[in-house]
């Protein structure tokens, strides 16, 4: 038996069976559970052992789940529950059949562009949405980053960050945090959405390189609980588009006025809804049509390019052809046209039957 205090069979509140541990993290140990009441899936996070007679890192991790538990959105993980057990923390969360993007990373080293932009633009849509309900994540990195069997982006443990960072008793995770925290952080303070946005520059630096940006620390201060950085993150090795480039650069700005106000800004700007975005799409514009040929033939011309830009062409005109050319289909759609057709074929008629009645 382990010192756990949850063990495969417990029962969690009269309702959460632990059914296997799924794996252990700098504050919590995570469980695959069985929710006997709703008959599904969940994960239930446990504080460790170690953890469950400090009350102030308890309270606050009821606190941040209860935080975490009012965010409702595609891109985040659900918090679905608190509890105790035998006098020890939990939160019950979705489960999802996913990989984390330290996973993927680990298998695939470095992504696309455009799989990186994508995943960083779910991720800036999700804070977006924490930020506004006053809930800041201090913990961003690719981790708590899960893509699941479907595509799907999500991000966990909001609000955990900030009760590891006050938790100096682990080196190695100290040292795994401060490659993906903001300057501001590093120096002490709690965390914002300002630097929830830097933590998104450094995983979106590591997609696309396979590593995150260079920066000289010296590691944890003892005394004092934080890490010293000495120098900033150098990005000149960054080989993509110019425009994808300028964007990561603005989020890894050391002085926080200098990054983007908002998530939903850096979503706009991965979306290509911003100058430096729109850059990219100069190449799609479609280059002007010499008709040359019959307006059918051009329109032709013009949707076979549109498709290439998935561009609604324009209805296709009548048939017709360029001016000074008679079109015989459009002459007889004319009503006086139709009118004297009827009017001549009856009088050949009549001259045939004439002619045999009196054997002309």
């Amino acid at each position: 038996m382990s010192g756990d205090v949850v063990q495969p069979g417990s029962l969690l509140s009269d309702r959460y069976k632990i059914e296997q541990k799924l794996g252990v993290g700098a504050l919590t140990t995570a469980y695959l559970a069985s929710d006997t009441l709703l008959e599904r899936n969940v994960v239930v996070k446990v504080l460790l052992k170690k953890h469950s007679t400090n009350k102030k890192l308890c309270d606050q991790f009821k606190k941040e789940a209860r935080f975490a538990a009012n965010i409702i959105h595609k891109n985040i993980v659900s918090v679905y529950d608190f509890g105790l057990y035998e006098g020890t923390s939990f939160i019950v969360l979705e489960y999802l059949e996913r990989k984390s993007l330290t996973q993927i990373l680990k298998e695939k080293k470095r992504l696309s562009g455009a799989r990186a932009t994508h995943i960083a633009s779910e991720v800036a849509s999700g804070l977006e949405y924490a930020h506004t309900k006053g809930v800041y994540h201090r913990d961003l990195n690719p981790r708590n980053i899960l893509i699941t069997d479907s595509g799907e982006v999500k991000i966990s443990d909001f609000g955990i960050g900030r009760i590891q960072q006050n938790d100096t008793s682990n080196d190695s995770n100290l040292y795994y945090l401060e490659k993906y925290l903001a300057p501001e952080q590093v120096k002490g303070n709690k965390g914002n959405a300002g630097s929830d946005i830097y933590s998104l520059g450094v995983v979106l630096f590591e997609m696309i390189l396979g590593k995150v940006p260079s920066r000289s620390m010296t590691g944890a201060v003892a005394n004092s609980g934080y890490i010293s950085i000495t120098e900033q993150p150098k990005i000149e090795d960054l080989d993509v588009d110019d425009w994808l480039s300028e964007i990561v650069s603005k989020l890894l700005s050391p002085d926080p006025t200098d990054r983007y106000s908002s998530a939903g800004d850096v979503y706009k700007a991965l979306k290509g809804d911003d100058v430096a975005g729109n850059k990219s799409l100069e190449a799609l514009k479609l280059p002007d049509i010499e008709i040359k040929k019959t307006e059918t033939e051009a329109h032709n011309m013009r949707k076979d390019i549109a498709s290439l830009v998935m561009i609604v062409p324009e209805p296709r005109p009548e048939p017709n052809t360029v001016k000074g050319n008679l079109n015989i289909d459009s002459l007889i759609n004319q009503p006086m046209v139709k009118v004297g057709a009827v009017a001549l074929t009856g009088f050949f008629v009549a001259v045939i039957i004439f002619a045999l009645l009196f054997g002309l």
